[in-house]
């Protein structure tokens, strides 16, 4: 789904992954 998440190999990806979909969520 986001690919530059992944190169995020870190704890804080779920961090990252989240603020994303709240990104999509809202344009």
């Amino acid at each position: 789904m986001i690919p530059y998440v992944n190169e995020y190999d870190t704890p804080e990806c779920k961090t990252l992954a989240e603020t994303a979909k709240k990104s999509i969520r809202t344009p």
